[in-house]
């Protein structure tokens, strides 16, 4: 078989997996309100809250999501990130995307010093920038820096495995590059 067939024999699987996969959220949704939370801990890994906030990102990105900025007091003003005037589809979309995130967000807090010590992060890394952190924020980022470390194995500086995206799967987290399933045509 030649590569343009096997190509499109894979992406044509991938599309199915990811098909089947959207179309069983509700059913997972449902499950975990359903089980006992002792019951959903012991057989779900830590490791798939992570993965799954990759994935949002990643999904996030493919359906095309903006940013919106703008004045709260001039809707008139809001526009996208890339400067066109944010619609009715953008406006919706960030909304209900805020309404989610909130209840994401109540498990960070609102006064959690690690999420200001994790952007902190960006300008640590590098020898330039990070002249410029107080020895307390440097104290800061290498708290949550050396948790990171001995918990996960996850360098919170620069990633794991060589990505940039900390959770990567098997390695495969390279925009055009899907991971070969088992069903593939070799």
């Amino acid at each position: 078989m030649g590569d343009a067939k096997k190509r499109a024999a894979n992406d044509s699987r991938a599309k199915k997996k990811l098909a089947a996969w959207a179309d069983n959220l509700r059913d997972v949704e449902l499950i975990l309100e359903i089980l006992p939370d002792e019951m959903s801990e012991s057989v779900v890994d830590e490791s798939a809250v992570y993965r799954l906030i990759s994935v949002v990102e990643e999904l996030l990105r493919v359906k095309e999501f903006r940013r919106i900025c703008g004045d709260i007091n001039d809707p008139a003003s809001w526009q996208t990130a890339p400067g066109r005037p944010a619609d009715e589809l953008d406006i919706a979309r960030s909304a209900l995307l805020a309404s989610v995130l909130g209840g994401v967000g109540q498990f960070l807090g609102a006064d959690n010093p690690v999420v200001h010590a994790v952007a902190l992060s960006k300008f640590y890394a590098d020898p330039q920038l990070q002249k410029r952190l107080t020895d307390a924020e440097k104290k800061s980022v290498e708290k949550c820096v050396e948790a990171t470390e001995k918990i996960y194995e996850v360098d919170l500086l620069g990633g794991s495995r060589g990505h940039n995206n900390i959770f990567c799967y098997n390695g495969y987290k390279h925009r055009g590059s899907v991971p070969v399933f088992s069903d593939t045509v070799f």
